[in-house]
């Protein structure tokens, strides 16, 4: 079905028609520095408007608010430009640039950096695959794992003596394992038998609420879990003796006075900010050294 009295065509072509459209706007290629195209990304970012769109208001804002024609640019580092340094894009390679690039092509051709990749691939993945794997088991004792021909995991334990061979231990069996978890495994538990095995102290209950209040838990509520936790012997009781670490909350107005002492960093952070906004005056916070009774 066709108009009556259809509107005239106002280009002849769509190639006029695209060229009209680009004509309304001029586009303009700018350099930056990277630091600066980073900063127009993240300011964009925030007011979300693109960066042509910020760059068009900076642009009429630069115009509207300062006389160039006078007043001439601003100072700052201009880029270096290739009509000013012809042969910076001109610059021969050095021997040494093509002496490399040559290495590189040829070990692409052969195959070499595949190669390579695999190795490092598999030796990330199972490090036995490089050789035997050897663990400090404490003292003098080393666990070795290698992996035989079959795919098995072989562990043997042997003494190292400085000036002397290693000796092997006689009282480990050596054994063959399928997985590489297995042969940990079992010298951990050669490991323990020795008394190298790791005990961590346990921490004091000072300690103990001082990591709670740092994950979030109320004050109050970490006191409780802290002394509960002694109850049931995961935690030790404060030493009743000897200086332990802590923080004096300083009033620097009239005169320095002590207002509070704490073992937590971040109590005595919330204490200086609430006396200071109470009080109105200039709070410090300083590490001391304080008797555990203290605490007590």
């Amino acid at each position: 079905m066709t108009k009556q009295n259809p509107r005239p065509r106002k280009y002849a072509s769509d190639a006029e028609k695209q060229a009209a459209y680009r004509s309304r706007a001029a586009e303009v290629c700018v350099r930056l520095e990277p630091k600066t195209m980073a900063t127009l990304d993240s300011i964009a970012d925030e007011i979300g408007f693109t960066r042509n769109e910020l760059m068009q208001s900076m642009v009429k804002f630069g115009l509207t608010n300062r006389d160039w024609r006078n007043e001439g640019l601003t100072a700052h580092k201009r880029l270096p430009r290739y009509q000013e340094n012809p042969d910076m894009a001109t610059k021969p390679p050095s021997a040494a640039q093509l002496a490399a690039r040559a290495r590189f092509a040829e070990m692409a051709r052969n195959g070499s950096l595949n190669r390579k990749r695999q190795i490092a691939a598999k030796r990330k993945t199972n490090p036995a695959q490089s050789g035997s794997t050897e663990i400090h088991l404490g003292g003098s004792y080393y666990g070795r794992i290698v992996k035989d021909g079959t795919g098995d995991f072989l562990t043997m334990v042997v003494y190292r003596s400085k000036g002397y061979p290693d000796d092997v231990a006689g009282d480990f069996k050596a054994k063959h394992y399928s997985t590489m978890k297995g042969a940990i495994n079992a010298l951990m538990k050669y490991k323990a038998k020795l008394g190298y095995a790791n005990n961590p102290a346990k921490k004091t209950v000072s300690q103990k609420i001082s990591q709670l209040v740092h994950e979030g838990y109320p004050q109050k509520q970490a006191v409780a879990v802290a002394l509960n936790e002694q109850r049931a012997g995961k935690v030790k009781r404060n030493p009743t003796s000897g200086m332990v670490n802590g923080y004096a909350i300083v009033c620097m107005h009239p005169e320095p006075h002590t207002v509070a002492i704490t073992m937590s960093m971040y109590e005595a952070k919330q204490i200086a900010q609430d006396y200071a906004t109470r009080e109105n005056v200039q709070v410090a916070i300083k590490p001391i050294k304080v008797h555990a009774s203290h605490f007590a």
